[in-house]
C-alpha cells in the first residue's frame, strides 16, 4: 500500500506519504470508511477494471473546503 498527497504549499508536486493523519468529526469519519469500504468491494468486484474514486463525487454532503480523497487500485 502506497499514499500519496499534496500540500497546501505545493499543490502540482504528487509525494508518496510516510505517514497522514485523518482529523475530523465522528460523522466525517464515518462517511470516509464507507467509502472506502464501498470502494474496495467495486475493486475486489471489477479487479483490473477498476480505476478510481473521487469521495467528492459519491458523497454529496462532502464539503468543497474538505481534502479531496481518491482511492485507487
Amino acid at each position: 500500500m502506497k499514499i500519496y498527497g499534496y500540500t497546501k504549499a505545493n499543490e502540482s508536486d504528487l509525494q508518496e506519504m510516510s505517514e497522514i493523519s485523518l482529523q475530523g468529526s465522528y460523522e466525517q469519519l464515518v462517511k470516509i470508511s464507507q467509502f472506502i469500504l464501498k470502494y474496495a468491494e467495486v475493486m475486489k468486484r471489477e479487479g483490473n477494471r477498476f480505476e478510481h474514486a473521487h469521495i467528492k463525487d459519491d458523497v454529496k454532503e462532502w464539503d468543497a473546503r474538505f481534502p479531496e480523497i481518491i482511492v485507487s487500485k
